[in-house]
């Protein structure tokens, strides 16, 4: 049997242009470091990733996830 790691990591940053925004998307910081945390998982094997289901959060994974 493999032994089960879990990495979590907060979402990126979000667009902050309205407050009352409830589920914003990214912003370009975000984006960026979205796209930073799929370099830093690329030699990692990831079996499964799971989000909320918010802009902002699948937004985050997404890069990473299409790398797997």
């Amino acid at each position: 049997t493999k032994n089960a790691q879990v990495l979590p990591y907060k979402h990126a940053e979000k667009v902050r242009t309205d407050i009352n925004e409830k589920d914003p998307l990214l912003n370009k910081n975000g984006i960026l470091r979205a796209q930073k945390w799929s370099e830093i998982f690329r030699k990692i094997e990831i079996d499964k990733i799971l989000s909320t289901d918010t802009k902002r959060t699948i937004s985050t994974v997404i890069p990473t996830s299409e790398e797997k």
